[in-house]
């Protein structure tokens, strides 16, 4: 079996490290892994795909949103994705919203997802170990996965 991560992040924190989890979860478990940034992507022979990344709120330009590049990729790239099973995940800061942010996600992908998963991201250093917390957590929906394949 061989998983797609396609990812949208634009630093080097939060996103990167789920990404890690998740590739080192699905290694351990012996599945051949694919795991790029949107921008970076190209081989969508895969089995299934994981997709997700960061939500960034206002002040920045687009003002509140999964970035902007995975959307338009996904748009894009919806017949490449057909028929094959779907995770979708995002990493946002601000869980209040997240039903609207898995949302912008949700409406660009060609069916719904086997399964999805809100992770809480961190804006500062001193809240990056409440987020490592999240590891074991990232590894069970791993799991949940590929039950479902």
């Amino acid at each position: 079996m061989k998983v797609g991560i396609i990812y949208g992040t634009k630093r080097k924190k939060a996103t990167e490290a789920l990404i890690k989890w998740f590739k080192s979860s699905l290694e351990k478990q012996e599945i051949a892994v694919e795991a790029k940034k949107y921008n970076e992507f190209t081989d969508f022979n895969q089995d299934a795909f994981i997709i997700g990344g960061a939500v960034y709120g206002t002040p920045l330009k687009w003002g509140g949103s999964v970035y902007p590049g995975l959307l338009k990729f996904l748009e894009q790239n919806q017949k490449s994705l057909e028929n094959k099973p779907l995770a979708t995940f995002i990493v946002c800061s601000k869980m209040k919203k997240r039903e609207k942010y898995m949302g912008q996600i949700l409406e660009k992908l060609p069916y719904k997802p086997i399964t999805q998963k809100v992770f809480k991201g961190y804006l500062s250093e001193k809240d990056k170990d409440n987020f490592d917390n999240q590891k074991q957590i990232a590894e069970i929906w791993i799991n949940e996965i590929l039950d479902k394949l």
